[in-house]
């Protein structure tokens, strides 16, 4: 979900500068440094987002987590 994510975010970033652009003739529709810097911490963020609560349930005992429900 994150690397979907981060296609169709970059997609519709690469949009935006263009129309951007257009308005404001000294900027630059892709930098890609920026572009590939912004994802790589949004991606980092979704993983450690993920990871606390993935290493929670996979430290939890089975049968202890259905005899609680």
């Amino acid at each position: 979900m994150v690397a979907a994510g981060a296609v169709l975010g970059l997609g519709l970033a690469y949009a935006a500068g263009r129309v951007l652009a257009s308005l404001f003739p000294d900027l630059k529709p892709a930098d890609p440094a920026l572009l590939g810097l912004a994802t790589l911490v949004l991606a980092l963020a979704a993983v450690l987002a993920c990871w606390a609560p993935a290493r929670r349930a996979a430290s939890a005992e089975p049968a202890k987590v259905l005899r609680g429900e």
